[in-house]
């Protein structure tokens, strides 16, 4: 997984090295960090991985989050992933049961489900 080049490129390849080896689905498309979106939409980013490698990706999205300063979120039945979360927002019957805000997250690496 390459991006062209210019600053993008070299953007991508230091905050994500080791991300052609844990993706999968539309993960695997680069431009959708590359080009530096102000939001990144992931659904069920871990959905049809192991453990070791959703957290790996889970850690890559943080990463994404916290050095390039993107606006992540991550749309999951895995209920343990909100607690990495600052907001946590709960739908039931298609509509906004609960908007909270999580003052302490957890790192990727500190989740278990």
């Amino acid at each position: 997984m390459r991006v062209g080049g210019g600053a993008a490129a070299q953007e991508h390849e230091r905050v994500l090295p080791d991300v052609p080896q844990l993706v999968h689905g539309s993960w695997r498309d680069d431009r959708a960090v590359a080009k530096r979106p102000d939001i990144l939409l992931c659904d069920e980013p871990t959905g049809a991985l192991d453990f070791d490698t959703g957290v790996r990706v889970l850690a890559a999205l943080e990463r994404v989050n916290r050095e390039l300063g993107t606006t992540t979120a991550i749309i999951t039945h895995n209920a343990p992933i909100a607690a990495m979360a600052q907001r946590v927002i709960t739908l039931a019957d298609g509509r906004i049961a609960r908007i909270a805000a999580n003052p302490s997250p957890q790192s990727a690496r500190e989740l278990r489900w």
